[in-house]
């Protein structure tokens, strides 16, 4: 069912076009080059050099690969996901198939689509979901290499490789925004802080290594993004920046309203994530408890983590929206909070797994009762995903039309405006188009508005104007 809930999105993505920055960056790359165009923005609007190399990317190959980009990155995100579930569970119990590590895949990501504050903007729109959701891929997928490296030992060339890519994985994620790589950068600092407080293993040394690594190439990425000359000329159209006490309390409280709002908004898939994962620990670590019966060893350890794992969520949560209050002094986008929304719900999924594995340990526990409980659980579970994949697919298909419709108008308007270029027109009419976009710009009557420059600069004409 949550994969259902996936194809329906990727379905959706279908209907995706260009949408106000991205024929921005479209217009750049074709006045100045695959090259120019990264320059231009690392010199004019932002560091985010990650970024402009994606999307510069993606301008090469020209808006026709649009519709694709949606479904594109939700089998890269599952595919992802699963080998990061599947190296999770087998730190604690043994996995197994894969059919666990799939199902909590397919249904984080079907919550974390669910709680999103704007899908459109964070997975429809291509300029949103490559700055916010890309980066969230790449590290769903390096947290599954960290978790398969530090069962690894690793000589010679093999070492070399896997320290490169511990060096620049995080790098490279660091530069697709100034809200990622803080997060970035706070995790690996509090996970070093961690690995140095555990016991040495190689499993803990191996880890050490990668996570100072990372931490090395998340802090170049850091800076690079800092210093960006384009930073100065984007603050200038912003509010002064807050002091420090000032940005802790903005922090503090849009955390709380954050928080309030999504448990508030968003119970059912929440708690439905919540015992999904407990009941694959349950289940997993009970099945081990039942056949060679006794309790599950590193029990200490998995109570350290279910203290630690919310106190570095709500750390990691706080990064995520830290940058955006020292930025514009508000509450973040829409679309940046699927990176607050992300780590929630991976801090969420986290605890209840280890939770579930801990309760199945427990020395007073028969693998009788736990049988029954995760019998029961699980029936009450695929009841209500039904109820809320459901609705889910409901939704979509109210949004279909709409979205179809955006489509088939801007498909149109495409083509009148590239037959507008063979006749040689400099200054032309074109249709400014509803869309479900949120507070995205679109076509205006002032041919000086930002968005009729770049849609200009996109196509080659001299003046693009709303009809």
């Amino acid at each position: 069912m949550a994969l259902g809930i996936l194809i329906v999105h990727a379905f959706l993505g279908g209907y995706s076009r260009y949408l106000a920055d991205d024929f921005c960056t479209a217009g750049d790359v074709a006045r100045l080059g695959f090259w120019g165009a990264q320059s231009n923005l690392y010199q004019t609007w932002s560091g985010r050099f990650s970024f402009s190399f994606i999307i510069a990317l993606t301008h090469l190959l020209g808006p026709a690969i649009t519709p694709f980009l949606p479904a594109a990155m939700l089998v890269l995100w599952l595919a992802a996901s699963t080998f990061l579930m599947h190296q999770w569970i087998s730190r604690w119990v043994e996995a197994g198939k894969w059919i666990f590590p799939l199902m909590l895949a397919s249904v984080s990501i079907a919550v974390v689509l669910t709680c999103s504050p704007n899908i459109y903007q964070s997975l429809y729109w291509q300029t949103g979901m490559l700055t916010y959701l890309f980066p969230l891929v790449l590290l769903t997928a390096y947290l599954g290499f960290l978790l398969k490296a530090a069962g690894e030992e690793t000589r010679g060339l093999r070492r070399i490789v896997q320290n490169i890519l511990g060096v620049f994985w995080p790098f490279f994620m660091g530069g697709f925004s100034e809200t990622f790589v803080s997060v970035q950068t706070a995790a690996l600092l509090s996970g070093l802080a961690i690995l140095l407080a555990m016991k040495s293993s190689p499993a803990v040394r191996n880890l050490r290594r990668l996570v100072v690594l990372g931490l090395l190439g998340s802090l170049v990425a850091l800076i690079l993004v800092v210093i960006a000359p384009g930073n100065a000329v984007r603050q200038g159209l912003l509010p002064e920046r807050p002091g420090f006490s000032r940005l802790i309390t903005a922090t503090l409280k849009d955390w709380y309203i954050f928080t309030a709002r999504t448990v508030k908004w968003h119970f059912l898939p929440i708690a439905l994530l919540s015992t999904s994962a407990a009941l694959a620990g349950f289940l997993l670590a009970g099945s081990k408890v039942g056949s060679k019966k006794h309790s599950l060893p590193h029990s200490r350890s998995i109570l350290v983590w279910i203290v630690a794992i919310p106190l570095m969520t709500f750390l990691l949560m706080s990064a995520s929206i830290a940058p955006y209050e020292y930025a514009i002094s508000s509450f973040p986008d829409a679309r940046v909070l699927i990176t607050t929304v992300f780590v929630f719900l991976l801090g969420i999924l986290g605890w209840s797994f280890l939770l579930g594995t801990w309760l199945a340990g427990w020395k007073k526990v028969s693998w009788k009762w736990v049988s029954r409980t995760a019998f029961i659980s699980a029936l009450v579970c695929v009841g209500l995903f039904f109820i809320y994949a459901r609705l889910a697919v409901i939704t979509a298909i109210q949004d279909q039309e709409i979205m179809r419709n955006y489509a088939a108008a801007w498909d149109q308007r495409d083509r009148n405006l590239h037959a507008a270029v063979e006749l040689g027109e400099n200054v032309v009419y074109a249709a400014s188009l509803p869309h479900m976009g949120g507070g995205l710009a679109e076509i205006g009557y002032d041919s000086n508005e930002w968005i009729n420059r770049c849609v200009a600069l996109a196509y080659g004409f001299d003046e693009v104007i709303a009809k």
